[in-house]
């Protein structure tokens, strides 16, 4: 047998709903949301596309005349010297000049200019205000007299309702431009295009000759006051030279070429006089050895010094070969030491001689240094003394050469303004007239009856959405199994009114009145075994089955039926389960646990006999009431005297209540409590203790979910021993657009199955 699920919390099953975490769930959300709402979808693609061809049939069509134009910034270079440097080069787009040129098109100046050439200014076309401007102007008329507007004020509201009719655009980010009006007239509407190219290259013309005009009277006043200026800064540089003895050599002023050899000449000096001064001291060093070694020999570069030296150490050689074999006091050695030592003074005096040399010219060197820095120093005093005058010299020459810059600059500026006030040209040109169009621009039936369909769906969509997101209730099983946390749903179709006098038709065979003898209920109470192939008998039995495989590990099953709210169903599920099971051989007891509104009672007219209430209050034994059904493989158990009942879930609770189920246990295979409903009173939830498992009943798209959870949440001792939801009253066709899965009772081939069966 299945066992019984474990369930998380019940706090955690009642959380947040589940979020749509991947592409795949939104599909998955939009294909329901269209699903399930399906009508109201069509609804709105028929309302939009009806609007859409409405607005076809009520609205004139219009034609686009379009004309295109070229605005070329080379041709106004024609003739002046920045065309010839360019040789005919592409220019870079303007963005800013282009858009300046279509916001001319566009402007009011243009617009008049046409409308006055051919004399539009009472044409229909432009002057009809349409149905709506009509309607307006009747209602301003019941106000009183309606003062007519005055020829300018007309003239311009006719100039705008000109500029609404024309669209200019460019093409990409290129030079060209097109002009485009509509007009319900075909040739009117090619005629009207040109004629704003037209008029726009007229009004190019004639702005440039105006500019141009007044810039070369302005230019000619100007350039006779500058070259008046520039002669006055030019005497004025040729004065100042001549007043402070300035005199330029190559572009440079005399002293302060002076100062540049006076300096380069003290540098050689100083380098000459640290040369002279290192050729001595080095000498004077040499002195102080005696005898110079051969790497201070050859730097000194004296013959004499050499060819001394050279002496010097071979009688050296000689004395010590002498001093080795005789000693230094043999004669021979002595000689060679008078010898070595009047080498020595040779060597002595001649490097004394060179000292003095060197000396000398040390002398000569820092002497002429001295004379240059006392020249640099005057030069540099003179210089100093003519730096204001250079300052100002500088500052004339530069006044000058501006005002040269200046007069060359305007001069160019008058050749070229007295060029182009001769022989003015326009950037723009005319590069495609407008024709008669072949078709027209509007409205379009395809945009209109494509984009009426896409709103119907968008706005269809939309609704649909909003009305899934408001709609708190439950219409399919895997609604209540996604928001509840439940495993098991039955969906338990409505039984109609149709279905119900079809049933009665045959009264006399229905197999409820053996069970239900003597009380031959019949009806919705006995609709499961009245009519076993019907669909709602399948969905009773699936309760039956899920009741078996709960797991339940008593012989005998006590099942509670209860519901959020009263009329929701539960008492007619209750007995046609308790029927159904009856009708197998099995002995089951039906008991009326709703002791507030014992309907149960009513509908098996019992109403007044011995029953719960009696039996728990002692005042009837249950083997009195059992000993009546004795032969009966079912048994109702009324409510009883529920008149003088304050307490009802007292009496649930009691023990002689639990006292009651245990006999009905140990009696009946299976005992059915139609209990009260869960939110209005606590009874069920103090049956609980009593109950093996329950079936919640919710009604079908009209219990609110929110409610259910918080009713379920709130009786966690139910929710734990929940058998299965009950979605009952369901519409199953309604429930196709719901489920994606549907219940196999409600599948073609378990009616044709049934059927053959």
């Amino acid at each position: 047998m299945l066992q019984t699920p474990v369930r998380t919390p019940i706090s955690a099953n009642f959380a947040e709903p589940p979020q749509l975490t991947s592409l795949h769930d939104a599909i998955s959300a939009a294909r329901r949301i269209v699903r399930q709402q399906v009508r109201l979808i069509l609804a709105c693609v028929l309302l939009c596309v009806g609007l859409g061809v409405g607005y076809l049939y009520i609205t004139p069509p219009l034609y686009d005349g379009s004309a295109t134009l070229l605005i070329d910034p080379r041709r106004s270079m024609i003739g002046q010297q920045q065309a010839a440097n360019q040789g005919g080069a592409d220019l870079a787009v303007d963005t800013g000049a282009v858009e300046t040129q279509i916001q001319i098109l566009k402007s009011d100046n243009i617009a008049l200019t046409v409308i006055r050439q051919l004399n539009l200014t009472h044409d229909p076309d432009l002057t009809a205000s349409g149905p709506i401007g009509s309607l307006l102007a009747k209602v301003m008329s019941l106000g009183g007299p309606v003062v007519a507007p005055s020829a300018e004020t007309f003239e311009k509201s006719v100039a705008q309702t000109f500029g609404k009719r024309l669209s200019i655009t460019r093409q990409g980010i290129s030079y060209v431009i097109n002009i485009d009006f509509n007009s319900r007239s075909k040739e009117k509407a090619a005629i009207i295009a040109n004629a704003v190219a037209e008029a726009y290259i007229r009004d190019q013309l004639d702005s440039k000759f105006e500019v141009t005009r007044r810039a070369g009277d302005w230019l000619q006043v100007r350039l006779a006051e500058i070259r008046s200026q520039t002669d006055a800064a030019e005497h004025a540089v040729v004065e100042f030279k001549q007043k402070n003895d300035i005199v330029d050599s190559g572009g440079r002023l005399i002293n302060d070429q002076q100062l540049a050899e006076i300096n380069t000449e003290l540098v050689t000096a100083a380098a000459n006089t640290s040369e002279a001064k290192a050729r001595l001291d080095r000498i004077q060093n040499v002195m102080t050895q005696g005898i110079p070694d051969a790497s201070v020999a050859d730097a000194l570069k004296n013959d004499v010094i050499i060819s001394i030296r050279q002496k010097y150490l071979d009688l050296a050689q000689r004395e010590g070969i002498i001093a080795s074999k005789y000693g230094h006091d043999h004669l021979a050695a002595i000689a060679l030491q008078k010898q070595m030592e009047q080498l020595r003074l040779n060597i002595t005096d001649e490097m004394r001689k060179i000292a003095e040399s060197y000396r000398s010219d040390y002398e000569i060197a820092k002497t002429r240094e001295e004379s240059l820095r006392k020249s640099l120093d005057s030069a540099v005093s003179t210089s100093q003394r003519t730096n204001q005058s250079q300052s100002e010299l500088h500052a004339l020459e530069s006044r000058a050469e501006t005002y040269r810059s200046i007069y060359e600059n305007f001069l160019q500026r008058s050749m070229e303004a007295t060029q182009q006030e001769s022989f003015p040209i326009t950037e723009a040109r005319l590069i495609g007239r407008a024709t008669p169009p072949l078709s027209q621009s509007s409205p379009v039936p395809v945009l209109v009856l494509g984009g009426s369909l896409f709103a119907g769906l968008l706005l269809g969509f939309g609704l649909a959405a909003m009305r899934e997101a408001s709609d708190r209730v439950f219409r399919a099983g895997a609604m209540v199994q996604s928001a509840l946390r439940v495993q098991n749903s039955v969906l338990v179709p409505a039984v109609t009114h149709r279905e119900l006098r079809k049933l009665a038709r045959r009264s006399t065979n229905l197999i409820s009145n053996s069970v239900l003898d003597p009380y031959a209920g019949g009806g919705v109470l006995s609709y499961a075994l009245d009519a076993p192939l019907s669909r709602f008998a399948e969905a009773i039995r699936m309760l039956k089955v899920m009741a078996d495989l709960h797991g339940i590990p008593k012989s005998t099953r006590v099942i509670g039926v209860t519901s959020t709210y009263p009329t929701e169903g539960k008492t007619t599920i209750a007995a046609n389960i308790a029927l159904l099971i009856a009708s197998s051989g099995r002995r089951v007891a039906l008991v009326d646990g709703d002791l507030r509104n014992p309907s149960l009672s009513e509908y098996f007219r019992k109403t007044g006999l011995p029953g719960v209430v009696d039996i728990v209050s002692g005042e009837v034994a249950l083997r009195d009431i059992l000993a009546e059904a004795e032969n009966s493989p079912f048994l109702v158990l009324p409510a009883g005297n529920v008149k003088n009942v304050a307490h009802s879930n007292e009496i649930i609770g009691s023990d002689a209540m639990a006292a009651l189920v245990a006999e009905l246990r140990a009696t009946f295979d299976y005992v059915i409590l139609d209990l009260p409903p869960l939110a209005p009173v606590v009874d069920v939830r103090v049956a609980s203790q009593l109950v093996d498992g329950f079936y919640y009943v919710v009604e079908w798209a009209k219990t609110n979910s929110a409610r259910v959870e918080r009713s379920l949440a709130s009786a966690p001792e139910i929710y734990d021993k929940l058998v299965a939801v009950v979605l009952n009253k369901s519409d199953l066709q309604a429930v196709a657009n719901y489920e994606e899965e549907l219940p196999y009772y409600d599948r073609p081939y378990y009616v044709n199955y049934s059927s053959n069966a």
